[in-house]
């Protein structure tokens, strides 16, 4: 073999060498991927509004794990409820801004991790579909419009089931609306128990609020007014009328009977059925924020005329 041949096929193989690192990371690369669905309930009226459920899949389909994962959805209308579901382990938290703009994020997504958020739209007018956006620090989420199952099959009864059970939760919330039960919107709550800390002063109630809201139920939030009362760090008229105000947007049974329970650890003695029937009555009326709001102030300021 000749010098110049010797020289082409070293420098040929040189060169194959040297690309198949590049050849083994392309084929090897744990590539970022971040899909999303979106399922429409159907739109429905009652009284003189409109409306309808959204759900949103976020689902990280890549062999990456995603970090600072966010989901903004914006409406036109009303976002009057929310729910918030996710993979064993994954707890994605939400922010609630201005009744129309709600902001859901994931500190850390592993591949085939995913979240739903589902949100109640209202409007007195035809409900648009939300403006919707996902991403990560890794990559930009894009829709799923081929709605594939995991085996990359088709299922015509998994997508009746999902349009049935929307509809089934679309009716029910209707229906409690219809009967003045206040709505399960967790932002909600956060804000009720707040603007009960805001009446009765104290600012290390205030503080707590404002840190853990999101993590107190109704039930600790009485257990704390009975500490702060029975100790003297609040007055005792507030702390008995800031459990009063639970009755007023708090109806499980079980709940209930506990906040009594600490209404007679602090004044001494059990509070009768009848005298709470009023609270009780009351509470059919508060339907929205702002009738909680009117009944909070008027339940405080009782205790100074």
């Amino acid at each position: 073999m000749s010098e110049m041949k010797k020289t082409v096929l070293l420098t040929f193989i040189a060169g194959v060498f040297s690309l198949l690192p590049t050849f083994y990371y392309e084929i090897s690369e744990q590539k970022a991927n971040l899909e999303y669905s979106v399922f429409n309930g159907p739109l429905l009226e009652t009284e003189d509004l409109y409306k309808t459920i959204v759900s949103i899949e976020i689902k990280n389909t890549g062999k990456k794990i995603l970090s600072d994962t966010v989901a903004i959805v914006e409406s036109s209308s009303e976002i009057e409820s929310l729910g918030l579901s996710g993979s064993a382990g994954l707890e994605p938290k939400f922010k609630l801004t201005n009744d129309k703009l709600l902001k859901v994020s994931s500190e850390k997504m592993h591949p085939g991790d995913k979240f739903t958020v589902s949100v109640m739209l209202s409007s007195k007018v035809n409900i648009l579909p939300p403006s919707i956006a996902i991403r990560s620090n890794e990559v930009i989420g894009v829709i799923n419009t081929s709605r594939k199952d995991d085996t990359k099959s088709v299922s015509l009864f998994s997508g009746l089931l999902s349009g049935l059970s929307v509809f089934m939760v679309s009716l029910f919330l209707i229906i409690k609306s219809r009967l003045g039960m206040a709505l399960s919107n967790p932002q909600y709550k956060n804000d009720n128990l707040f603007y009960i800390a805001i009446k009765i002063g104290n600012e290390d109630l205030i503080d707590l609020i404002s840190k853990h809201g999101g993590n107190l139920t109704y039930l600790r939030f009485a257990d704390i007014l009975l500490y702060l009362g029975s100790n003297e760090k609040i007055k005792h008229s507030d702390a008995l009328s800031g459990m009063e105000c639970l009755f007023l947007i708090n109806k499980t049974k079980s709940s209930r009977k506990h906040i009594k329970r600490n209404m007679a650890s602090l004044t001494g003695f059990e509070r009768r059925t009848e005298d709470l029937l009023p609270l009780e009555e009351k509470s059919k009326n508060i339907k929205h924020s702002i009738d909680f709001r009117n009944a909070v102030d008027e339940k405080f300021d009782s205790f100074y005329l």
